[in-house]
């Protein structure tokens, strides 16, 4: 893959991960619903925030994640070729400075 391309494609699994970790909390009190129609409306919590502590919601937040960091990894392997490009020519490219012509005194 070009290193163009490399940095696309990472900023679009980084949004990817991050609309996933939104549609993931956006769904808590669904999953809230759903768990409360399960038990015959007993065991239901009022705050949502504890369902994420409950399966699947721990693995499904470590998935997102990884994408999240597989989204940052293809940006930075799109970026080493250009930085390591770059210090490279800097590396071989000498700054010699070239001698100034002698001019002939006196015609």
């Amino acid at each position: 893959m070009e290193k163009d391309r490399k940095i696309i494609v990472g900023f679009k699994t980084i949004i990817l991960g991050l609309c996933l970790y939104v549609i993931e909390l956006m769904y808590l009190p669904v999953f809230g619903a759903l768990q409360k129609a399960q038990v015959s409306g007993d065991g239901c919590y009022s705050d949502f925030w504890k369902y994420t502590e409950k399966q699947p919601y721990p693995i499904i937040f470590i998935l997102t994640g990884i994408i999240v960091v597989l989204g940052i990894a293809f940006v930075v392997l799109g970026h080493l070729p250009m930085i390591f490009d770059a210090k490279w020519q800097n590396f071989c490219v000498r700054k010699i400075p070239m001698p100034m012509p002698v001019q002939a005194q006196g015609s």
